[in-house]
């Protein structure tokens, strides 16, 4: 494998050899998910597509619609924990009230 410090080449290896992205299939892309998922204590917030004005437009949009199905289950999954995390920050705003009145 090529690795050049500019250009495409070189991009797709630095995001891969820092494992801050992924580059190719929707299922490197789920799977990359996953290690942020088993990484984090509680998920993320968002994970974000970088996309360039090369393909054509119709097989960008197929390649969207491939990525969200593969992503699905952790979005599901990522959905119940949320709620799960708004009712805890709740409940520790409450308790912060609580403890910590406001002044007058």
């Amino acid at each position: 494998m090529e690795t050049r410090v500019f250009g495409r080449t070189g991009m797709r290896l630095s995001v891969l050899g820092f494992g801050c992205g992924a580059v190719g299939t929707p299922d490197a892309c789920a799977a990359q998910i996953e290690r942020l998922w088993q990484q984090s204590s509680g998920g993320f917030g968002a994970y974000l597509l970088l996309a360039h004005n090369w393909a054509n437009p119709s097989a960008t949009f197929r390649s969207y619609e491939l990525i969200a199905q593969a992503t699905l289950d952790a979005a599901r999954r990522a959905q119940g924990l949320r709620v799960g995390l708004a009712a805890a920050q709740s409940q520790a705003v409450e308790d912060a009230r609580t403890r910590y009145p406001a002044p007058r």
